[in-house]
C-alpha cells in the first residue's frame, strides 16, 4: 500500500460523478466566497460504477404537479423551476425546449391524465395516426453527454480528480482515509457520497462492520429503453402514450430515437425485454412513421436509486457533520439533483 504521509488533506471528498455530484460541484463553484479556498478530491470510476446520468432519456417537465399537495410534489415543483431558471439564465448546451404531447388510448390511462391535468383535449398530431385525449405543454429534453460536458466546463473550482474505484474507508484522528483500487490513499476532512444506486450496492463494502443499514428502505430500480440513431427530420419531438415515451432528440450532436421505458427491481442490467417489446409493439401501431424492427434498436439500462415515497435524500450521516449524502433522485435526477446540490452546499457550510 502506498505511504500516505505526504498526501494533502482535502477539505472534502466527493464520491461519484453522476448528475448529483456534478450539480453540487457546479453549484458550489458559483459561490466564490465558499469555494475559493476549499480543496476537493473528486473520486469516481465509470468502469466499475457507471453513473445512470448518461443512461437516461433525460427529460424535464412540470407535469401538472400542484403545490402543497405533498412533500415530494413541492420538491419537484421547486426543482423544476430551479432548472427552468438555470436554462433561462445560462442557456446551457444540450438542453432544448420541446412541446410534449401526452395522450391515452384507454379509459384507465385517461382517468390518470384527468387527475393530473384536470382538463383534457382532443389531440391531433402529425406523428399519431388517430385522434386521442390528452394534453400538450412545453418540456425540456436533454442530451446528457452535451449537458454534463457543459456543467463540467462551467465548474470553476479547485479540485483534483481520481478516476479510480473507492475500495475502502477508514477514519483516523478526525481525518478520513479513502483507499482507492490502486492502493492510493486520499485524506479528507469531510465526504459527500453521491453514488446513486451504488450506495446500496456497495453499502456493506464501505460501511463499518456491524453498522446499521441506512439503505434498508431504499430500492434499486433498473430503467431500460430502446434507442436508435436515425434521421426523422430536423425537429426534436416528445410523445407520451399511456405513460410510454417516444422521444426524438435532434441536434448537432445526435439524431436519436428513444422508446421506453421498462423498470426492473434490483441491480440488474439485463432488461425486461418482454415489457419493452410490449411497449414497442403498442406505440408502433399508433405512429405515422415506421419504427422498423426491435432488432434495429440498442438496449440501454441505467440503475436508479429510489428512496421511501420517492423522497429526495439530502442529509448528514453523522452528528459531527463530516459525512453527507445525496440520493433518491430516481426518475428526476436532472431537476432534483440541482435542488439537492443547493441544500447540500448550505448543509456542509452552514450546518
Amino acid at each position: 500500500m502506498q505511504n500516505s504521509s505526504n498526501i494533502e488533506i482535502y477539505d472534502l471528498a466527493v464520491i461519484g460523478n453522476g448528475i448529483a455530484a456534478q450539480s453540487f460541484l457546479w453549484n458550489l463553484s458559483l459561490q466564490e466566497s465558499k469555494s475559493q479556498n476549499f480543496s476537493i478530491a473528486h473520486i469516481y470510476s465509470e468502469k466499475l460504477a457507471p453513473a445512470c446520468t448518461l443512461r437516461s432519456s433525460a427529460t424535464v417537465s412540470l407535469n401538472g404537479i400542484e403545490a402543497d399537495v405533498s412533500t415530494l410534489g413541492n420538491d419537484m415543483r421547486e426543482a423544476f423551476f430551479m432548472f427552468d431558471d438555470l436554462f433561462k439564465t445560462h442557456r446551457p448546451n444540450g438542453v432544448e425546449v420541446v412541446p410534449r404531447t401526452v395522450v391515452s388510448t384507454n379509459e384507465n390511462d385517461t382517468k390518470k391524465l384527468t387527475r393530473r391535468y384536470k382538463t383534457l383535449k382532443k389531440i391531433n398530431s402529425n406523428r399519431l395516426n388517430c385522434e386521442l385525449d390528452g394534453a400538450e405543454y412545453n418540456s425540456y429534453i436533454i442530451t446528457p453527454e452535451v449537458f454534463t460536458k457543459w456543467l463540467r466546463s462551467n465548474t470553476q473550482i479547485k479540485k483534483d480528480e481520481f478516476l479510480l474505484f473507492l475500495k475502502n474507508l477508514e477514519k483516523k484522528d478526525d481525518v478520513y482515509h479513502l483507499i482507492l483500487e490502486d492502493g492510493k490513499i486520499i485524506k479528507a476532512k469531510k465526504i459527500l457520497f453521491a453514488m446513486g444506486a451504488y450506495a446500496k450496492i456497495f453499502e456493506k463494502f464501505l460501511a463499518p462492520t456491524g453498522a446499521e443499514s441506512i439503505e434498508i428502505k431504499n430500492t434499486i430500480k433498473a430503467g431500460s429503453y430502446f434507442e436508435q440513431n436515425i434521421d426523422l427530420g430536423d425537429k426534436s419531438f416528445y410523445l407520451s402514450i399511456d405513460g410510454h415515451q417516444v422521444l426524438y432528440r435532434k441536434n448537432s450532436f445526435e439524431s436519436k430515437l428513444i422508446i421506453g421505458s421498462a423498470t426492473t427491481i434490483g441491480a440488474f442490467e439485463a432488461p425486461d425485454y418482454q415489457a419493452l417489446a410490449a411497449i414497442f409493439n403498442k406505440v408502433k401501431t399508433l405512429l405515422t412513421f415506421d419504427l422498423g424492427e426491435m432488432s434495429d434498436f440498442k438496449l440501454v439500462t441505467g440503475l436508479r436509486h429510489k428512496g421511501p415515497k420517492r423522497l429526495l435524500i439530502c442529509e448528514a450521516l453523522d452528528e459531527d457533520k463530516s459525512l453527507f449524502r445525496i440520493n433518491g433522485l430516481y426518475k428526476n435526477g436532472y431537476t432534483l439533483g440541482f435542488l439537492a446540490s443547493k441544500r447540500m452546499v448550505n448543509l456542509i457550510f452552514n450546518g
